[in-house]
């Protein structure tokens, strides 16, 4: 049975993120170009749009710290290790969980959880709930993880 989705433009824009982030892994560009060439290849998701820009902005605006707390909450990993697909939808997830201002954090996991069901291989769901329960658990506790806290670079 398939559950009612609250906010589907909110859905179709992570979606649309996360295929943007790992669009780049492999062809690197601005965002903002990237956000324009996707938008324009697919413009039946300009609904979701106005989400898409949020999301892209924050991440441009912190994807230093944003990259940092997922290779710092990696436990015996490195981010070498990790898909490219779980990483953009990761870097989603953890643009939203930490920078989102209303978005509650259970709707953030569940949100990557099933995005990644859709995408990435069937061990992947469990990976990316672990990793982000890890990265809230922090914030929330007020462990800020800076770059300075990762020995790991992007």
């Amino acid at each position: 049975m398939s559950r009612r989705i609250k906010y589907p433009e909110r859905r179709e824009a992570r979606i649309s993120a996360m295929q943007i982030l790992y669009g780049l892994e492999f062809v690197p560009k601005d965002i903002s170009t990237a956000v324009e060439d996707f938008c324009e290849r697919y413009p039946q998701r300009n609904k979701a749009r106005a989400y898409l820009d949020t999301l892209m902005r924050l991440y441009t605006e912190h994807e230093e710290e944003i990259n940092h707390a997922i290779s710092a909450s990696l436990a015996s990993w490195t981010v070498d290790r990790v898909g490219k697909v779980e990483m953009a939808m990761l870097r989603v997830a953890v643009t939203e969980l930490l920078y989102g201002s209303d978005v509650p954090p259970a709707v953030v996991m569940d949100e990557a959880i099933e995005i990644t069901k859709q995408f990435a291989a069937e061990d992947a769901p469990r990976f990316i709930n672990g990793l982000l329960d890890r990265i809230q658990t922090k914030y929330l506790a007020g462990e800020h993880i800076t770059p300075e806290q990762s020995s790991e670079q992007f």
